[in-house]
């Protein structure tokens, strides 16, 4: 007969092995997004120039383990675009990348002066797939949180309040997503609890918030200087017209003093008074002097003018470049 022993034993460690059954399965279900994220990612192999991107923005085995686990892609417009056309975030401006159906598409931007955008728009998906993973509690109370910070923030930076202008026409929800992405990727500095949720994806935001200013600073100086130069513009022409109505004037003064002295002269009011011709037309060619000065003085102004404003056109072909850089519904050459 067997004793009660060994039963109780067999009922002990049966009960043990079921618990850690149960843990583990416990633990599997709450981790199943991570381990989905891991095979997936071991399924991907990024391209040279993928892996230079995910190289830039680097990354923490987290936040290295959800990129490439969305398979992301750098994509030429037309396939962008395809990629892209039904993305639940819409808004007005530029769409450089999103984050669909799971994946993570970048549009394709090979101009040398706007090379870090891939990566900008890449650590900006990456938030996007991030915030999809926290569970509906986690991102009410993030919202809630990013929403209370942005309202804080915009009262003493309304660049800020202008930058989100474009998502206006969002939701609530949907407005707190790209929140959360643009904090990460484009705002410096940040308060502690932030920059502590951010670093379990980026190692190092600040070298991602850098490659924002690099290239946000090609377009800030372009409207900088091109905002300059139509202020110096608009004072000369202002002072143009006013020299101009002027010159003018005097113009018209010296032609009909002319006229009269030449009458006057034919007229042989000065044959007995050749002193008083003598300085009356020293006079009138000092006058004409004067007003030739000025006339070559005025073209000198009006040719600067010219060039300025050929400048500034040429600011404005630079500006609409750029952005048809960025722009994937502008048609290319073939």
């Amino acid at each position: 007969m067997e004793s009660r022993g060994p039963r109780i034993i067999r009922r002990v460690i049966w009960s043990i092995v079921v618990l850690i059954f149960a843990a583990g399965a416990f633990v599997a279900c709450q981790e199943r997004q991570t381990i989905r994220d891991y095979f997936d990612g071991r399924e991907f192999k990024p391209t040279a120039e993928m892996q230079t991107v995910i190289t830039n923005i680097e990354l923490t085995d987290s936040g290295r383990r959800i990129f490439l686990a969305t398979h992301p892609a750098i994509e030429s417009a037309d396939e962008f675009n395809d990629r892209c056309r039904n993305a639940e975030t819409e808004h007005s401006g530029h769409l450089l990348g999103c984050y669909a159906n799971g994946k993570i598409h970048l549009f394709s931007v090979t101009d040398e002066r706007l090379e870090s955008v891939v990566e900008v728009t890449a650590a900006h998906e990456l938030m996007h797939a991030a915030y999809a993973r926290l569970s509906t509690a986690e991102r009410d109370a993030l919202a809630t949180k990013l929403n209370r910070y942005y309202s804080e923030r915009i009262k003493t930076d309304p660049d800020f309040e202008k930058r989100m202008e474009v998502y206006a026409s969002l939701s609530a929800s949907q407005f707190a997503n790209e929140l959360h992405s643009i904090f990460a990727t484009e705002v410096r500095d940040l308060p502690d609890w932030l920059e502590e949720h951010y670093s379990a994806w980026l190692a190092d935001r600040d070298a991602v918030v850098t490659f924002y200013d690099t290239y946000q600073g090609v377009f800030t100086t372009v409207e900088q200087e091109a905002k300059a130069l139509k202020e110096r513009l608009d004072t000369m022409h202002e002072s143009l017209e006013g020299e101009s109505a002027s010159y003018t004037s005097d113009v018209e003064a010296f032609n009909a003093d002319w006229k009269s002295f030449v009458a006057r002269n034919d007229a042989y009011e000065f044959s007995d008074n050749e002193a008083e011709f003598n300085r009356l037309k020293r006079d009138f060619d000092d006058r004409r002097g004067n007003l030739e000065h000025w006339k070559n003085t005025l073209q000198e102004s009006i040719h600067e003018y010219e060039r300025l404003s050929s400048e500034l056109a040429s600011l404005g072909e630079l500006s609409l470049e750029l952005n048809n850089q960025i722009d994937s519904t502008v048609p290319t050459a073939e």
